[in-house]
């Protein structure tokens, strides 16, 4: 198991709980996760109208 490299000046420890090499367990496991993100709905936000220049109400300095 190889090394990770962190930035100059980050102190941080890792540790593996699992690994594979399994050719089909891997893809198993992409599969599952590509499968959960195309089900899962993006969240986009509303659409809204352009700013006004001029706000009604308000009056303007000058």
């Amino acid at each position: 198991m190889g090394a990770l490299d962190f930035p100059r000046g980050i102190r941080a420890s890792l540790h593996s709980i699992a690994s594979t090499e399994d050719p089909v367990v891997i893809k198993t496991i992409l599969d599952h996760l590509a499968q959960a993100e195309a089900a899962t709905p993006v969240s986009r936000p509303f659409a809204r109208a352009p700013p006004q220049q001029k706000l009604p109400g308000l009056a303007q300095p000058g």
